[in-house]
């Protein structure tokens, strides 16, 4: 009987640290979730700067055609 609650300890235990190894991986993907959504984040606003920058030059070049 000793044996049998031995090894179930030692079960339980390895159970534990699985755990605690699977929950640290889910910490680190979820750091690495956060940090590509604020690179996405980054991007996507310096693009819609430069689409805004073009659509003004175009927008410009068209009154100075409508006044010509």
């Amino acid at each position: 009987m000793s044996n049998k609650l031995s090894s179930i300890n030692n079960n339980i235990s390895d159970l534990n640290s699985n755990i605690q190894d699977l929950m640290y991986e889910v910490r680190e993907m979820g750091d690495k979730i956060v940090r590509s959504i604020d690179d996405l984040s980054y991007i996507t606003q310096e693009s819609t700067k430069m689409l805004d920058k073009k659509l003004d030059e175009i927008d410009s070049s068209i009154k100075t055609n409508n006044l010509l």
